[in-house]
């Protein structure tokens, strides 16, 4: 017997800043367990961000998260060109072959398995919370939710009272005693030169009630599977061959958005000519955004 109807796993690095309302928000609306692997050895994590680190052992303590240390090493064919990116120091190597132990090593305790990073929070249209939907999902015999929309979406920055900012603590020089070398090139990159805007993006939930949801198109997509049924099928890294599961087997989320994902980090679509704060009077984008509040309905509903 399963212990966990449906839980939720992801590799992080430099976002740790983001977990309590990530875990906070997703156990609201009915996710049961969080596999959390960090990308290094803890005793880096505990050096860099001591506050987050320990709210991760009182949730550890809890029942609540399965915290990994998940340092597999910075060698991958992608490193010598993403050097400076995110996407180094083995980042995707690490990713997938993380996607593929959370399955093997955890899979049997689970009916439902998502995989979601720290700046995306799910949001159902037409159900209360996660477990309902999937229940639906469960008697039409779905084993597969996959292309769940992937929204860029931000607090409306026009609102906030920019005199008495809401920003982060984080270090500005390299902590002492770090044990892998490349997390001081992770620092100097994200944590040291952060603008003041993306710096606010750490809001907690009550800042879902105050300040409206503003939401852009986004292009990425998420799954959420059976893993008694699909443990065999899990594929490279977020790709799962819907094509070997019947009509019956797999819903495309993509056709009605009743499940979709806000992806508050706008930061890292500046490369794309837009604002790194989404501000309603300011948008400089193609699209205007607009107003989507269902995330604050499903806090107060649950």
């Amino acid at each position: 017997m399963s212990k966990y109807y449906i839980t939720m796993n992801t590799m992080f690095l430099h976002d740790v800043f983001r977990v309590k309302q990530w875990v906070d928000y997703h156990l609201k609306i009915g996710v049961d367990h969080f596999y959390l692997y960090y990308h290094g050895p803890l005793s880096d994590l505990k050096l860099m961000w001591p506050k987050e680190y320990d709210i991760l052992m009182d949730y550890k303590e809890n029942g609540i998260v399965t915290l990994v240390e998940w340092d597999v090493g910075t060698v991958s064919p992608w490193s010598e060109h993403t050097v400076g990116s995110v996407g180094g120091w083995g980042y995707p190597y690490a990713q997938k072959s993380m996607i593929n132990h959370v399955c093997a090593q955890f899979g049997g305790d689970n009916i439902w398995m998502a995989r979601l990073d720290f700046d995306q929070f799910y949001v159902l249209k037409n159900h209360k919370n996660i477990k309902e939907f999937l229940e639906d999902m469960d008697n039409k015999g779905v084993l597969l939710v996959h292309h769940i929309s992937d929204k860029i979406a931000n607090l409306d920055t026009s609102k906030i009272d920019l005199k008495q900012p809401k920003v982060r603590t984080i270090h500005k020089n390299v902590p002492k005693g770090l044990k892998r070398r490349s997390q001081q090139r992770v620092f100097m990159d994200f944590y040291s030169v952060l603008p003041r805007d993306y710096e606010y993006l750490e809001f907690d939930l009550s800042d879902f009630e105050n300040y409206d949801t503003l939401i852009v198109e986004g292009e990425l997509v998420n799954y959420i599977f059976n893993v008694q049924s699909l443990i065999g099928v899990l594929g490279e890294h977020d790709m799962i061959p819907v094509e070997e599961l019947d009509s019956s087997g797999a819903v495309d989320c993509s056709l009605n958005d009743e499940i979709v994902s806000f992806h508050f980090n706008p930061h890292r679509w500046s490369e794309r000519g837009q604002s790194s704060s989404i501000d309603v009077k300011e948008w400089k984008g193609k699209e205007s955004p607009i107003v989507n509040n269902r995330i604050r309905e499903l806090i107060r509903e649950n």
